[in-house]
């Protein structure tokens, strides 16, 4: 996943991550001093209830209040700080990794888009990237956050272990010397008070067995951390042949859609009916397995908390570890330790979803194009295109598609290619504008090899206009400016006219500024019939 996110970062994304750990070590130190100042707080709230300390007591509770109130304000601005920031960079970074995704697209040749599904290339830059920035705020937002509570939780858990008698606040706490010249015929339940009061402030020796409590608590997360690893591994897997179930059943969905005239015209509703519940039995099964695999996890972090709170009170009250002075803030951090689990769990959850996704993604992102154009390749000068002993097939195990073609096209000449279905015909075409390279022999436009041509001037002196019809969303105008941006209207009608289709100009340029189409269509889904010729028009 590192490697995929390392490939879009930017030094503005570096600086913001260093201000959100800053951010978000704030916010953990603020979660963490809370529960302690708490136990401060009910402990001066004891004493102010001995009348002897009333008044000791009662500026120490307001103190403590004062000092918990900022604890408060502090962690609701660091907490919206964090969220924000984590959405930003999240956005930021997916979005640039979908624009480098796409672009990577673009530079694919024919015979790397064969090796690619469409609905797979789809799904890759919708619903895997959308995995992966959920990843990324749960790993900013809550995964940072739950390692520095771990991580601060263990450490205050060591501190208060070793020294019991440690204070968040220096406060003037009562002790026998308040008690000289004070009546001894008070209240029984004052002097009750008194008396506890007096044990939670003395009673903080250390014992030499201090450090069993933060080792229970570290080996009890080791084992545990250790455990949701192996779950981990094996969800990531589960989940990554989920996405390529959801491939096959976009697959299957696309073809019906788009295909929908020929279902109907023979009746196969039945027949597609049954091929899509294969495909949804599939996907239903692979995300059945990835779901249970990883709901392992909560019963897992359940016993680890359940364990750990059980066996630091036991081993700490039986090795006298744990006192009655600072049992409270024991138990408040190692609540805070297995509170930052259990947010850590949520994004082990999110991180497998996008590990699978990470490795789609990069799967792309890895490919080298088949096809390679020169940067300082030569341009063409005479349209004079040369075929000599060529012979070309789509992949290295399958037969030839052309076997010895040899072939001058001069200028101005008009050639015809008649052939049966699947003779070649049109791969033959895709050679000549370098959408296939071809196997063997050589291929020369203006006596240049093919392979040295610059990839701009071999587009602009070279236009296609493939069988399959296909045209954006927009307007019959914006579709014929895909061959020439500024193109004016009497550009357009010029083009009609040298496509030798004046009959139908009229008709196609009373709709110029009128029609649209809502989305990229295809010959399986000809709304016009003139969307033959806006394409020989456009190319």
């Amino acid at each position: 996943m590192w490697y995929v996110i390392k490939s879009v970062m930017k030094p503005k994304y570096w600086w913001t991550m260093l201000g959100l750990l800053f951010i978000l070590i704030g916010q953990a130190t603020c979660e963490i001093l809370l529960p302690l100042s708490l136990t401060q707080l009910t402990q001066q709230a004891y004493y102010s209830m001995v009348t002897v300390f009333h008044n000791t007591a009662i500026n120490n509770v307001l103190y403590v209040a004062l000092f918990q109130i900022a604890l408060c304000v502090g962690f609701i601005i660091c907490g919206i700080s964090s969220g924000i920031i984590s959405s930003y960079l999240g956005s930021q970074i997916c979005g640039d990794m979908r624009l480098k995704l796409y672009r990577k697209i673009q530079d694919l040749s024919f015979a790397d888009l064969d090796n690619l599904k469409t609905s797979s290339l789809i799904t890759r830059l919708t619903t895997d990237i959308e995995a992966i920035q959920n990843a990324l705020f749960m790993i900013f937002r809550v995964g940072l956050r739950s390692m520095f509570l771990f991580l601060g939780g263990l450490v205050a858990t060591i501190i208060l272990a070793h020294d019991p008698s440690l204070t968040i606040l220096p406060l003037k706490t009562p002790g026998p010397a308040d008690l000289q010249g004070q009546d001894w015929n008070a209240n029984p339940a004052d002097v009750n008070l008194m008396i506890l009061g007096l044990i939670m402030n003395q009673s903080t020796k250390t014992t030499d067995l201090w450090f069993l409590v933060p080792i229970i608590l570290l080996a009890i997360s080791v084992i545990m951390f250790g455990l949701l690893l192996s779950i981990l591994i094996k969800s990531s897997r589960q989940y990554k042949i989920t996405k390529y179930a959801i491939d096959d059943t976009n697959s299957v969905m696309r073809e019906k859609i788009l295909g929908v005239r020929v279902v109907k015209s023979f009746n196969l509703q039945e027949n597609q009916i049954e091929r899509f519940k294969y495909v949804n039995e599939k996907l239903r099964k692979a995300s059945e397995k990835s779901f249970i695999t990883s709901m392992w996890m909560y019963p897992i972090i359940n016993m680890c908390m359940s364990w750990a709170v059980i066996l630091t009170i036991y081993v700490g009250v039986s090795s006298k570890a744990i006192d009655v002075a600072n049992i409270g803030s024991i138990m408040a951090v190692t609540t805070l330790i297995l509170f930052g689990m259990v947010l850590m769990i949520n994004v082990i959850l999110q991180y497998g979803i996008a590990l699978g996704s990470c490795n789609r993604v990069r799967e792309v992102l890895d490919k080298k194009p088949s096809i390679i154009f020169k940067e300082n390749g030569l341009k063409i000068e005479k349209p004079i295109i040369k075929f000599e002993n060529v012979n070309f097939k789509y992949n290295e195990t399958g037969e030839y598609v052309l076997k010895d073609i040899n072939l001058t096209i001069n200028e101005d000449e008009t050639i015809g290619i008649i052939g049966a279905t699947g003779s070649g015909k049109s791969t033959f075409v895709s050679l000549i504008t370098r959408m296939y390279d071809i196997k063997e022999g050589k291929l020369s436009i203006s006596n240049i090899d093919i392979k040295d041509i610059d990839k701009h001037s071999l587009r602009n002196e070279i236009s296609l206009s493939p069988q399959r019809v296909t045209l954006f969303s927009g307007t019959i105008a914006s579709n014929l400016r895909y061959g020439k941006n500024d193109a004016t209207l009497e550009d357009m009608q010029e083009a009609a006219k040298g496509a030798e289709a004046e009959g139908a100009e009229v008709k196609i340029f009373d709709l110029y500024k009128l029609a649209k189409f809502t989305g990229c269509v295809s010959c399986f889904g000809c709304k016009l019939p003139e969307h033959q010729g806006v394409c020989v028009y456009r190319d």
